[in-house]
């Protein structure tokens, strides 16, 4: 048996089961669900509780030495010894699309092909990532943004898919902001640094004067939450899934979901994953920047080589670097040096 247990958010979920998908199609074994019921648990054989075998890990795994390959070969020589299999953790890799047709899995259910939209949709997640310091290092000039896309294409209606509650915004920005960091203490990431009011505001102010000032469509929304539902998101979230998956011209950053969107469409939409690293380089628009946006993991593993190879080493930030990405990189320092 491969026993998935299923954590918050619907995006891990998709990963972990893809994940014991590719484990079952490999092994002919059965996939059992536990954990957090979700829209993906009721797709699945659930158990109630977790069937005795190897505890397989992800988040225990040395992802430089490890591998996908590894740790796949890993899962099968445990389940050939022991007959089953307790995966914990995300099992976030790419590889597992093409390895897995999400077709002939139960995942199907999420697949709603149908006549795709001209209107060029953008997808934002801002709700915890307005309020997180790991998520503030994604954030892009929404002026500029919406400029470029204006300048560039004919297409006279944009739509922006949202999480964020803007109606609410423009009533009572900081009952909003307050709001948002209480959920966040009380959600999956309570461990995450906030960042400082006035940062937030800021950055919700600029997005709600583009909006206005570009003539953005914003789909009306309902109120979000970070315990009762998957990750944060609305709880009318399918929706919104589905709707990515009807454009024809998709825009999106920092967000599993709208990536997973894209992928479960099997469209050839023009999909932008816009990098807010490139943003202001070469003055290119971010719409044209097309690359995964993992920058930061780029980073983590230059810096871990970086540190493995020195005996001492010397991290010099000047002043006009962004306060945001000056404590990130605090922060990440620490992380490489206690690894």
């Amino acid at each position: 048996m491969i026993n998935v247990h299923l954590t918050e958010g619907f995006g891990n979920n998709i990963f972990q089961v893809l994940f014991a998908e590719h484990l079952s199609n490999l092994s002919g074994k059965e996939i059992y669900v536990t954990g957090s019921q979700s829209q993906i648990s009721n797709l699945y054989r659930t158990a109630q509780e977790p069937i005795a075998g190897a505890i397989i890990s992800d988040r225990k795994i040395n992802r430089r030495q490890f591998g996908f390959e590894d740790l796949v070969e890993l899962c099968l020589a445990s389940l050939r010894r022991n007959g089953s299999i307790y995966l914990k953790g995300n099992f976030e890799y790419w590889q597992l699309f093409s390895h897995v047709n999400i077709l002939s899995t139960p995942l199907k259910a999420f697949y709603k092909q149908g006549n795709y939209s001209e209107v060029i949709r953008i997808h934002l997640r801002l709700n915890n990532r307005l309020v997180q310091l790991n998520h503030a290092l994604n954030w892009i000039d929404p002026h500029k943004l919406l400029t470029h896309i204006r300048r560039s294409d004919a297409v006279s209606v944009i739509e922006l898919i949202t999480d964020f509650d803007f109606p609410a915004a423009r009533q009572d920005l900081l009952k909003l902001v307050d709001s948002l960091k209480k959920e966040c203490r009380s959600g999956p990431n309570n461990g995450a640094v906030l960042l400082p009011n006035r940062l937030c505001i800021n950055y919700a102010l600029a997005w709600i004067r583009a909006i206005e000032e570009h003539g953005i469509v914003v789909p009306k929304n309902t109120p979000v939450t970070y315990g009762l539902n998957s990750g944060g998101l609305n709880r009318d979230f399918l929706d919104d899934f589905y709707a990515l998956q009807g454009s024809k011209t998709l825009i999106m950053w920092g967000s599993t979901f709208s990536y997973l969107a894209w992928k479960f469409s099997g469209s050839d939409c023009a999909a932008t994953i816009v990098s807010p690293w490139k943003l202001d380089k070469h003055g290119h628009g971010p719409y044209l920047d097309e690359d995964p946006g993992c920058q930061n993991v780029e980073y983590q593993s230059l810096l871990y080589h970086g540190v493995s190879v020195c005996d001492r080493f010397l991290l010099i930030l000047i002043r006009r670097l962004p306060y945001i990405l000056r404590h990130y990189l605090q922060i990440l320092v620490r992380k490489v040096i206690n690894a």
